[in-house]
């Protein structure tokens, strides 16, 4: 998606999974990272919201 590469902090645990995704998978998640730093606040959340 972009022409350069951005930093993005993950905790230990996500990026031993991120280690073991393989190879198409691991492109989607980079472009769902990609996404959310192009436009953060249009985003939605991740986290189920509680009524």
């Amino acid at each position: 998606m972009t022409a350069q590469p951005y930093a993005v902090r993950l905790s230990a645990p996500a990026s031993k999974v991120l280690d073991t995704l393989p190879e198409h998978a691991e492109d989607t998640v980079r472009d769902v990272l990609d996404a959310a730093a192009a436009d953060p606040s249009g985003f939605g959340r991740w986290t189920a919201r509680r009524s």
